[in-house]
């Protein structure tokens, strides 16, 4: 399968943002994400090191690829653990955390931005205050 772009699909929201698959950067990466599509699951905030996301996936596959840390990954970055924690993370702001990033794989395009906050604001608002699941599904899209 070959894909330029994801689809994230955020139905309770009814928000849908468009990614573009960093293929340069991490190919293997893009690859074993896209074999792995279409893919639902819940979206949490993180609890201490800024604005970002992280939702649980099914992936598992070792491969090379190059990681950043997450205090300098561009706001709109999705990354994509395969190995502990086996998670498609989405960082929308600042990250205050030096922590090890998973290997970006794709990120959300500049008119979608102001979306991408919406969805992080909401997705805050359900982890720490209502505790609903913010359910999203992936999908590649041309």
């Amino acid at each position: 399968m070959s894909s330029e772009y994801l689809s994230i699909r955020f139905p309770g929201l009814g928000i849908t943002l468009r990614a573009k698959l960093l293929w340069e950067e991490n190919p293997k990466v893009c690859e074993l994400l896209l074999d792995n599509l279409p893919i639902e699951t819940i979206y949490s905030h993180t609890m201490a090191s800024g604005q970002g996301m992280y939702a649980p996936a099914r992936i598992v596959g070792y491969v090379k690829a190059k990681q950043v840390l997450l205090t300098d990954l561009p706001h709109g970055t999705l990354t994509l653990s395969t190995g502990d924690y086996k998670a498609l993370g989405m960082f929308y702001g600042e990250i205050t955390e030096p922590l090890p990033g998973w290997p970006p794989v794709a990120r959300v395009v500049e008119e979608d931005m102001p979306d991408l906050l919406r969805v992080g604001r909401e997705v805050w608002i359900a982890t720490y205050m209502t505790h609903d699941p913010v359910r999203v599904i992936f999908e590649a899209t041309s």
